[in-house]
């Protein structure tokens, strides 16, 4: 295959679809990713590209979950943001300490449908693939990745509603209002009433 290649480590970027187990050699849990364009061979289990691409991006695996689980209120099995900026979010098909763990990423899903106890994913590069989850369980994870985009997309936009300060408006003196007291420690000067 002319698109194929094998790679000690991967990062995974906004071109990956999809990671998917398999085995070594000998028998080590390595990983397939499929992108857009190439198929790639890495040699470490998808938890540990996902924890590596995690922590390329700033955080790791474990502060990505814990992130997801607070904006979620559920834990297990949450969808995780590798780096929300770039939209990079990737769902489990099933537990991540399992072995056969598949993990996709919600953005790259364009269409699924049920076929006999799995579910025939269609990804926006048109390619097909039929995996082993039940069409029902998939449509739950697929939503709570959705959902969880919503929510990361609706955080990013209440961080931007109130800018330093408006427009027109006197910036604060703060030299004025915020002093320095002589322990180190700072003070918001009490206004004087009127």
């Amino acid at each position: 295959m002319e698109n194929y290649h094998v790679k000690e480590h991967y990062i995974i970027n906004p071109r990956t679809m999809a990671l998917l187990p398999m085995d070594g050699l000998f028998g080590e849990h390595w990983t397939i990713i499929i992108e857009e364009n190439q198929i790639l061979q890495v040699k470490a289990k998808a938890i540990t590209v996902i924890d590596d691409s995690c922590c390329f991006f700033g955080s790791s695996y474990i502060g990505r979950k814990e992130g997801a689980a607070a904006l979620l209120n559920y834990t297990h099995m949450a969808p995780i943001a590798i780096s929300d900026a770039y939209d990079m979010i990737l769902f489990p098909l099933t537990s991540p300490k399992n072995r056969d763990c598949i993990w996709l990423s919600h953005k790259h899903i364009r269409n699924w449908q049920n076929n006999d106890n799995g579910t025939i994913v269609q990804f926006t590069n048109h390619q097909v693939k039929k995996l082993p989850i039940f069409f029902s369980t998939f449509e739950i994870k697929l939503n709570r990745a959705a959902q969880y985009r919503c929510k990361l997309l609706e955080s990013h936009q209440y961080a931007q509603i109130a800018p330093p300060y408006f427009p027109g408006a006197s910036p604060i003196d703060l030299e004025e209002w915020v002093l320095m007291k002589d322990n180190g420690m700072f003070e918001i000067r009490e206004a004087e009433n009127a």
